[in-house]
């Protein structure tokens, strides 16, 4: 059973309707108005994320930053959008496989994995008191720096 994402963003700032001017151009600077309202921006299904965006309709789409509020929740639910479609389609796969085959894939996912949060994790001073139990927890130092190395 497939599951769709569906993320309803809707403006919460009246829009400057456009009108046409004496001289017969176009300007949007008419009676302010919701464009779309709340009601039929969304599909009111269960698991829908129903998002208000403090902009006008023509500002929502287009971002202050790249730590707009909004562009941070776009940019969050398609990574969402990403990440549940590769494991879904992995999941998929991964069934149709002999077993063995796929114990050898989970663990080499595993691995990328690994590399991925250990990129996650700053280079810490292990000189720094506060990191000195980190440091020395042998779990943490066989997962991190690899079985080989031996941390003092």
């Amino acid at each position: 059973d497939f599951q769709y994402n569906v993320v309803s963003l809707y403006e919460t700032v009246a829009t400057p309707t456009v009108r046409k001017t004496h001289l017969g151009d176009f300007a949007r600077d008419g009676s302010a108005a919701i464009m779309v309202k709340r009601f039929s921006s969304q599909l009111f299904l269960p698991s829908e994320l129903r998002v208000p965006v403090n902009k006008t309709h023509t500002e929502m789409v287009k971002f202050d930053s790249a730590v707009d509020p909004t562009f941070l929740t776009v940019v969050d639910q398609i990574n969402n959008c990403i990440s549940h479609t590769i494991e879904e389609r992995l999941e998929s796969i991964l069934s149709m496989l002999d077993p063995g085959l796929n114990r050898f894939l989970s663990m080499l996912s595993y691995a990328v994995y690994q590399r991925y949060y250990k990129a996650k994790i700053r280079r810490l001073d292990h000189n720094q008191p506060e990191y000195y139990w980190i440091f020395r927890n042998m779990d943490f130092t066989q997962w991190y720096f690899g079985p080989a190395t031996h941390e003092s």
